[in-house]
């Protein structure tokens, strides 16, 4: 089953102003997620701040995550 995956806004900015090569590993990312949603790591509890249920999915050379 096929999951529709969609950005935020400044999301969106974001995504525009990376670099070709980091867009496509994006997409490719992405795509990923569109299969199995429950992908990445959990961020749990950070600095203080609880981000339990969240996942981070790291890529192009973990300089970029989706969150």
């Amino acid at each position: 089953m096929a999951y529709k995956v969609t950005l935020r806004d400044v999301a969106i900015k974001d995504f525009d102003v990376l670099d070709g090569n980091v867009q496509r590993q994006a997409i490719k990312q992405l795509n990923k997620l569109k299969q199995s949603p429950g992908l990445g790591i959990d961020l749990g509890r950070r600095m203080g701040v609880d981000l339990s249920g969240y996942l981070a999915l790291h890529f192009y050379k973990n300089q970029y995550r989706i969150v």
